[in-house]
């Protein structure tokens, strides 16, 4: 039966309606950057300045938050702004109508950590260092980044917002040590790896349940790249599937068929390992941050503990009012939320 519903109430579900965010939030200066001399990309951005002595920059990455993602930070650039800092949270790669190019290919997560420092040369200048702040697929890709190297001689320190070392993480998934409560609330990384134009896959589904009644997405076409994002993180290394099993909540919301899956997946059905490692981080402190209630990333003591090996100087806050969703009022304990990674940042 193909299922169109989605249940809208109970906060441990992943997918919920969203409240689109505006085009520039209240007491932010938005403009739009083009980091690249080869294209002709206009990347959303959305800035708070402080007034005061400036003690640093940060930089904030969403993940699959929506159209004009880059919004959910305002309170905490506020935040930060009337600490000293001086603060940028833009629409990424596929999220900005101007640089969401539709090709699969430029999803890939070595392509999307290129748009973090881009952006971050051309605003806070060439070569600078600034704190990352990231949630979702963006903490994902935030991870990418350390792996890739690049992160290792910018970042000041970083705070990935539901997403545990990514290493952890895909361990959970497939090999040795899986888990399988990770495993059956993952299992829509199948529905949103399907080729080409997975929106439209099987009556619609994903462009039906997740893109135009969660996100509010004008069209499936605006809604694609976002989906994207995933194939981009297996495709990467930086992320394994595991093996291919029975619906978690997600995939059932979803409503693809399983047979669906098996028959035009690209993907083994015996699962996929992990291929670029982040590795051990000591370059930097990192603060990992999860609300007890997240459906689709488990926030656990596994997570925790597995991140914390990895990292030198290791910080870690667990909210036990909140899920997925953690900055905004939607999380009971967003102000806490903030004030944490603030004084995290304004310590390190």
């Amino acid at each position: 039966m193909n299922i169109v519903i989605i249940l809208l109430i109970t906060l441990q579900y992943a997918i919920i309606a969203k409240a689109s965010y505006p085009n520039c939030q209240p007491g932010s200066t938005c403009f739009k950057l083009k980091p690249y001399e080869n294209t002709n990309w206009l990347f959303d951005c959305a800035a708070i300045n402080t007034t005061k002595e400036v003690k640093g920059n940060i930089l904030f990455l969403h993940g699959n938050d929506g159209p004009r993602s880059k919004g959910m930070w305002s309170m905490m650039m506020q935040a930060f702004a009337d600490k000293g800092y001086n603060t940028l949270a833009f629409d990424q790669r596929g999220f900005s109508p101007e640089a969401s190019p539709y090709l699969q290919s430029e999803y890939n997560y070595d392509k999307l950590a290129d748009d973090i420092f881009a952006i971050a040369d051309i605003y806070f200048g060439v070569s600078s260092k600034f704190h990352l702040v990231a949630h979702d697929q963006g903490a994902r890709l935030g991870w990418h980044a350390i792996a890739l190297g690049t992160a290792r001689k910018r970042y000041l320190s970083y705070t990935p917002l539901s997403e545990a070392h990514s290493d952890a993480f895909s361990d959970a998934l497939y090999g040795p040590n899986t888990d399988h409560a990770q495993q059956t609330a993952f299992m829509y990384l199948w529905s949103f790896t399907l080729p080409r134009n997975s929106t439209l896959t099987y009556q619609s589904n994903i462009w039906k349940v997740v893109c135009e009644h969660a996100y509010h997405y004008a069209t499936p076409a605006l809604c694609q790249p976002s989906i994207w994002w995933y194939s981009g993180a297996v495709e990467s290394g930086n992320l394994a599937m595991q093996p291919f099993s029975t619906w978690g909540q997600i995939g059932k919301q979803i409503g693809i068929p399983e047979d669906y899956i098996k028959n035009h997946t690209t993907y083994p059905l015996e699962g996929h390992p992990q291929t670029k490692k982040v590795g051990n981080v000591t370059e930097f402190p990192v603060m990992y941050v999860c609300g007890i209630g997240d459906y689709a990333d488990k926030c656990n003591n596994r997570f925790r503990d597995e991140t914390a090996k990895y990292i030198k100087d290791f910080h870690y806050y667990r909210s036990m009012n909140c899920g997925h969703d953690l900055v905004s009022t939607g999380c009971k304990d967003y102000q806490t939320v903030i004030d944490s990674i603030v004084h995290f940042v304004e310590n390190v």
